[in-house]
């Protein structure tokens, strides 16, 4: 029904929390593709969903399933959460939130109605809301009024409130707060009144203020440090705000973060942006006027900024830059970079490393934009960062009270805060965006507490000579182009879905629901919807169906003019051409859901796996290595970037792994030609990996943090069937091919149960200094492997098999060990040594006692390892044997029989065509893959040699 492909934050480096937080089981919940947990989709803001049984082939097939009437007028941004079969929708002021049972023809639950006074004078934008958040059990839900309420998700009963600003100040709300960790998020809105505006973090629990960061102001209110938060990599310095404001303007500076908020948590930072300066008129306020217009980096513990970066210093067009920030992880100049792509308001495409704020580029994403010819992006210049300005075009230049025409974009922006789309499948944004040019005229504007305090005249139209208002934009970030564009007659205001099927969605003002293809933007399905859309479409699963959710309702800031019925051309300030929207759709609130009928859904959800790919396995890990890029979906891991890190701080996640359409059971075809490993030995590894990683064999598909508890829960509760199969694996093995290996095995065997692979920081070469590496590692990695059997032993009623390989051998045992001294019965069904690199005397000490920790025991040997081979009944008599020269079994010295089966093949496949007929081990898997020979290259090019021109080496098995 779906694929199991994560995003991007996919692209995510894993922290292990000390304690429980909160919010762990929002993470937990939004990893499933059946719900749509968060606003935006996931923490990295892509708004890309996994599921695919509505795909390109198919969607030209939709219907609709259900609908429901929100009982609003006023425009219906934002769009429903799922989780765990139910549904929570939202509406604009006064903000009803309904929760609709799905397993139970989607009856009403419970609504919660609030009530608030004195608020509509001062809201934005039709009084709209951008929706609702869900954590530790709660929806949150940002009234109007800026009172945080956090509501029973079961009964919708207030667990708590805390009031967040004041609207006879100006301060009103329309946000969706940012639920992370163990707190919730919440910006303000007022710029418009000349509010000093600021985010504010809430103890998910109690509703504790944590902290407060005001977006203008002194360094003590803006969480700065003077010399760690940095500017385009440099430190900011003292009071950065304070310097750029005439007096105390800062004091009504605007700056509001009423947009979307993102997270990394392999970086503990939260991303979002600020709005405009309050005044309008950009001479009555001289300097950059920071922080308004700007993106911030904060740590969200402690509020702290780590870096920030002004978009449009000075602003003198009123553009917001609060849209959201994208993650992902590509590929920058030959280098694997994490990103935050940010589409502003200003008509620029922003890209930055998310961990330092260095400015990657800056491009113009409509042709139309002409206030600017671009971004200084030379470092040693003294105007690095910063747009350069035309002077036609400068509003401030142009003096007191001149009307500035033809400005592009207008004040509405190339976009405003509908939220874009990513897909790692075809590494294009998609961005819903506006066309409108505008006439600008500043006046001078005094400053009075809960009045409007704008500055500023404006009136909009399409460019010169064109008629669409608006288009959908497909947009590669790796070269910083248009890739196609869908033009549409007024501003695309709604949010965009993006999928695994290989579909786009998105809504227009005039009502329509579409569908286009990802890759060249066909339009593949029109649906005409009750009002217009301006509302984010989003997908979700039940009882093995896909669904499309979409909220019209036709309003908000771009379609104002329909909400206050003027007929005006220039009404509601002009922003898709005053009354000319009320020809094509009236108000109203609704919500339609869509489905393919029964007919459809024969042969959907694997039609649109990636080229190359016969399927995907999940595979669970913990690891002491720092995974140091993340969730980049569809991109290969390198050694390079793992790193050892602190021995006692284990990460987990899950990582997806696609299976090649070339892997047939047991076998993956010859990688490279064999005399490259015979004249080239050391780069054996490298060739193997870098095959394993294209789109021919293995690959990453992505991987995604969790924490301790997490992956607790996530073995314990998801579990189907089968138990738990866990792989350690040995020498010279990098991170992505141990989970390679784990998802080989599991994917040959047919397992059913969960798949976890501990990897412990070896560093992934074959040569004699890396090997004595690798055994320092094994030996100082058994206290993190014992932490792991612990976690593992949580998750009662489960069947626990160890799959060993190499070195991963000594690590096992020493950790066996422990946890016999420590007399922790572990349930192991059944432990599987291959290849073990451990001494028989450290073996035969260890036997009893690993016996009577671990139940059942096998060893293997593979064809170029002389290795101990121990019976099933662990006697402790040296067993041992190997394959000769000549390609027959050999015996050791005392041997009177080997108990097991006997890896082999002809070494000239590295192993990789190598498998083991192992019935009589782990009963649910019907064959088991060998790890890869561990060899020093020394060794091994002499066996590969001793084997060259053998037709076959055939396998050798001694039953019981």
């Amino acid at each position: 029904m779906y694929k199991f492909i994560l995003t991007i934050w996919v692209a995510i480096a894993l922290c292990a929390p000390s304690m429980v937080e909160a919010s762990d089981d929002l993470s937990l919940i939004s990893q499933s593709p059946k719900n749509w947990a968060m606003p935006s989709g996931d923490y990295a803001n892509t708004r890309y969903s996994k599921l695919d049984q509505i795909n390109a082939s198919n969607v030209d097939q939709l219907q609709v399933a259900w609908t429901f009437s929100t009982g609003v007028l006023r425009g219906h941004l934002g769009g429903p959460l799922v989780v765990d079969h139910i549904m929570y929708v939202h509406t604009p002021y006064p903000n009803f939130v309904y929760a609709l049972d799905l397993t139970d023809d989607n009856r009403v639950l419970w609504k919660y109605e609030p009530r608030q006074q004195g608020v509509i004078p001062v809201t934005c934008c039709d009084n709209a809301s951008q929706g609702i958040a869900y954590g530790d059990g709660k929806i949150f839900l940002y009234q109007a009024d800026t009172t945080l309420v956090a509501l029973d998700a079961k009964t919708g009963k207030v667990v708590w409130s805390a009031v967040n600003g004041d609207p006879s100040q100006g301060q009103a709300a329309n946000s969706a707060p940012f639920v992370v960790k163990d707190k919730v998020l919440v910006g303000l809105s007022g710029g418009d009144f000349g509010v000093r505006c600021h985010v504010t973090a809430y103890d998910l629990k109690s509703g504790k203020q944590i902290w407060r960061a005001f977006s203008t102001g002194p360094d003590t209110d803006i969480l700065f440090d003077p010399e760690k938060t940095t500017e385009l990599e440099k430190p900011v310095g003292l009071n950065s705000s304070l310097k750029t404001w005439p007096g105390d303007q800062w004091r009504t500076g605007g700056a509001c973060a009423s947009g979307w908020m993102s997270f990394d948590p392999a970086l503990d930072l939260v991303y979002y942006g600020t709005g405009k300066p309050s005044n309008g008129k950009a001479r009555q306020r001289p300097g950059d006027n920071k922080w308004s217009t700007a993106i911030f980096a904060r740590n969200p513990d402690t509020g702290l900024a780590k870096w920030v970066y002004q978009l449009t210093p000075h602003n003198e067009w009123a553009y917001d830059g609060t849209s959201e920030m994208i993650l992902s992880d590509r590929t920058v100049g030959g280098t694997q970079r994490r990103l935050i792509n940010h589409f502003d308001s200003n008509g620029l495409a922003y890209a930055f490393d998310r961990a330092t704020g260095e400015l990657l580029s800056a491009e113009k994403y409509d042709a139309s934009v002409n206030w600017t010819v671009g971004v200084d992006m030379n470092k040693s210049s003294p105007t690095y960062g910063r747009p350069s300005i035309v002077d036609q075009y400068s509003t401030d230049q142009a003096g007191a009270d001149h009307n500035s025409k033809g400005i592009c974009p207008s004040t509405f922006g190339a976009k405003g805060e509908q939220p874009a789309a990513y897909s790692p499948d075809t590494h294009l944004f998609y961005v819903p965006s506006s066309h409108i040019c505008m006439d600008y005229e500043p006046f001078n504007v005094s400053y009075t507490s809960g009045q409007p305090y704008t500055g500023a005249t404006i009136s909009t139209y399409p460019p010169s000579g064109q008629t669409n208002m608006g288009s959908l934009v497909a947009w590669d970030g790796t070269s910083s182009k248009i890739v196609w564009s869908n033009k549409e007659q007024f501003s695309v205001e709604s949010g965009v879905l993006a999928t695994a099927g290989g579909v786009v969605f998105y809504g227009t003002l005039e009502g329509y629901f579409k569908a286009v293809d990802a890759k060249s933007g066909k339009e593949l399905y029109r649906f005409k919807s009750p009002s217009g859309i301006v509302g984010n479409v989003t997908t979700y699963e039940q009882n093995g169906r896909q669904y499309l959710a979409v909220l019209s309702g036709v309003g908000g800031r771009a379609a104002a003019a329909q909400s206050i019925g003027t007929a005006d051309p220039s009404g509601g300030l002009g922003a898709v051409g005053g009354g000319q929207l009320a020809k094509y759709t009236a108000q109203g609130g609704t919500m339609t859901v869509f489905t393919l009928p029964q007919g459809a859904l024969a042969g959907a959800g694997q039609a649109s796996l990636p080229d190359g790919v016969k399927s995907l396995q999940p595979v669970y890990y913990a690891t002491d290595r720092v995974v140091t890029d993340g969730a980049l979906t569809a991109t290969s891991f390198t050694s390079e970037r793992y790193e050892n890190s602190d021995p006692s701080n284990l990460k987990y996640g899950l990582a997806i792994v696609s299976i090649p359409e070339k892997h047939v059971f047991g076998r993956v075809d010859r990688p490279f030609d064999i005399s490259q490993a015979l004249y080239q030995p050391w780069n054996i590894w490298k060739l193997l990996v870098d095959k394993e990683s294209d789109r021919e064999h293995f690959r990453m598909r992505g991987i995604a943090p969790l924490g301790e508890r997490q992956f607790v829960e996530a073995l314990r509760t998801r579990t189907e069937t089968g138990g738990i199969l866990l792989f350690v694996h040995g020498f010279g093995t990098t991170f992505e091919y141990a989970v390679f290996k784990a998802a080989q095995m599991a994917f040959d065997a047919n397992f059913k149960g969960q798949v976890v692979v501990f990897s412990w920081p070896s560093l992934g070469d074959l040569n004699p200094v890396a090997y004595i590496h690798d055994q320092v590692a094994a030996d100082t990695s058994s206290t993190d492997l014992e932490r792991l059997f612990q976690l593992l032993k949580e998750v009662s009623g489960k069947h626990l098999y160890i799959v060993a390989h190499s070195l991963g051998n000594k690590l096992v045992l020493e950790t066996l060990g422990m946890a016999k001294t420590k007399n922790i019965n572990l349930n192991i069904s059944e432990l599987v040594m291959a290849a073990p690199d451990v001494d028989h005397i450290k073996y035969n000490q260890l036997a009893k006692s690993i016996k009577s920790v671990a139940g059942n025991m096998t060893m293997y040997a593979s064809s170029a390892d002389k290795a101990l081979l121990a019976s099933g009944k662990l006697s402790l008599t040296t067993r041992a044997g190997y394959i000769g020269a000549d390609g027959q079994p050999n015996l050791c010295v005392g041997v009177e029989a080997i108990d097991v089966t006997a890896v082999g093949d002809d070494m000239l496949q590295i192993n990789h065509d190598t498998s083991t007929a192992s019935r009589m081990v782990l009963e649910d898997i019907s064959e088991l893959l060998s790890s890869d020979v561990h060899r020093l290259p020394d060794e091994r090019i002499r066996i590969l040699k001793s084997n060259l021109g053998k037709e076959s080496i055939k396998y050798w098995y001694y039953p019981h």
